[in-house]
């Protein structure tokens, strides 16, 4: 099956690059949206912000999961499309008086999201008490036709957290993703299967996700933040890799292991995390992160068939943490069946090895003139697999995983998807 994540991630890269693609053309019967983005702290108008208009509810947007069943059909390119098809998004930006306008606008109701860096933005707002994709609590409009609706929004100025991040020796880690995040979790459903791809796009687009890159010096800096309390995480992308050849991306390149995640000041479990509390306008420069470089084993080894132990060729192997489910590390099978995780805290594990496959190389497909991908076609299926581990202060190696087939396949599918 086509990799559900990558059709999220490829969709947010195509809409961040191809604005004016989501926006509607002028209809007979549609009305319009003006508006004016003030800052309050200066009361002078918000200049040059942009402004994003979604629906509050669109039933023809796909979930992850339905996304992923459409990628089943061997064609991302068709399934890029569909999404993109169904999706309602426009996208204005505010001139130096800060006014905008936003014309042929389907009568209904939407979600109003002004972006500014350094000011709480709507999506902010929502998403830090609603959970991560929900955009409950925003402002709303209603438009009806041939009539034009106000969306006026005053921005207040929120506070900053900043912070250094280091390994244990000192050296700065530059290029890191800082996420802060909701110290209390919502309790709406967060199910990736079933998140509406439309809001979490806009979502992104209009300032609801808080993250900031570490500078050459580890430095960060993350702004426009509600009073409340928060929890600061590093991801810090370790073992990925991408490989075209002659045009061509080979998707399974991309299944490196899983980033490290670690929690201010120093923690990989969620549950050790230190609370960093700010107030309206605070300025917290206090917050670092450090990353070991000892204590971090490597899980490695082969899988193999039951039948007559050659090497399966694709597929995934995840280790999770049996005390903690949110601590997990990954890695692919290699063409030679072997498989590496590295960077694995001590602890007590759940091995599982999903989506195994037996494949063969196959034709190129184009999808829909953006990317060519490279195919395989896969041969054969395994069984899930699992087994529980214990990993120490040493690296673990020589595991031998033999997995029992489920039958025969001369079905093609993208490779990477296992």
């Amino acid at each position: 099956m086509f990799s559900s994540r990558f059709l999220f991630a490829a969709t947010f890269v195509f809409l961040c690059s191809n604005r004016a693609a989501v926006a509607q053309e002028i209809t007979p019967g549609s009305g319009t949206v003006q508006g004016t983005i003030t800052l309050a702290d200066t009361q002078k108008p918000a200049r040059l912000v942009k402004v994003v208009l979604t629906p509050v509810k669109n039933d023809n947007e796909p979930t992850l999961k339905a996304l992923g069943k459409a990628g089943a059909a061997n064609d991302p390119g068709a399934a890029l499309g569909a999404l993109m098809g169904s999706m309602t998004m426009l996208s204005a930006q505010t001139d130096l008086d800060g006014h905008y306008e936003l014309a042929g606008v389907t009568p209904g109701d939407y979600y109003v999201l002004a972006n500014i860096s350094g000011y709480i933005s709507p999506a902010a707002a929502a998403a830090l008490s609603k959970g991560a994709t929900s955009l409950e609590g925003a402002p709303k409009v209603h438009v009806d036709a041939n009539k034009v609706a106000r969306g006026d929004q005053t921005l207040e100025r929120g506070a900053v957290i900043t912070g250094t991040a280091t390994y244990d020796d000192g050296t700065p880690i530059p290029d890191a993703a800082i996420t802060v995040e909701a110290w209390s979790k919502s309790d709406a459903p967060n199910d990736p299967t079933k998140v509406n791809i439309g809001q979490a796009m806009t979502m992104a687009m209009a300032g609801g996700v808080k993250v900031a890159a570490t500078d050459d010096l580890g430095h960060y800096r993350v702004a426009g933040l509600p009073a409340g309390e928060y929890r600061v995480h590093l991801v810090l992308s370790t073992g990925g890799s991408v490989r075209m050849r002659n045009g061509v991306m080979d998707l399974n390149s991309m299944k490196g292991v899983s980033p490290i995640m670690i929690y201010s000041p120093a923690a990989m479990h969620e549950r050790d995390a230190e609370k960093v509390a700010v107030k309206s306008g605070d300025d917290r420069n206090d917050v670092d992160l450090r990353v070991g470089l000892t204590g971090l084993p490597i899980v490695s080894g082969r899988v193999t068939s039951a039948t007559d132990h050659h090497a399966v060729n694709s597929g995934r192997i995840t280790l999770t943490d049996t005390s903690d489910k949110n601590l997990k590390r990954t890695g692919a099978i290699a063409p030679d069946g072997s498989f590496t995780i590295a960077y694995v805290p001590s602890g007590s594990y759940t091995l599982t090895v999903a989506g195994a496959a037996d494949t063969e190389a196959g034709p190129k497909q184009q999808a829909s003139g953006l990317l060519n991908f490279q195919r395989e076609n896969v041969v054969r299926r395994y069984a899930e697999f699992s087994q529980p581990e214990i990993v120490e202060a040493s690296d673990l190696s020589g595991l031998n995983l033999e997995l029992k087939e489920i039958q025969p396949e001369t079905k093609s599918t993208s490779r990477g998807n296992q």
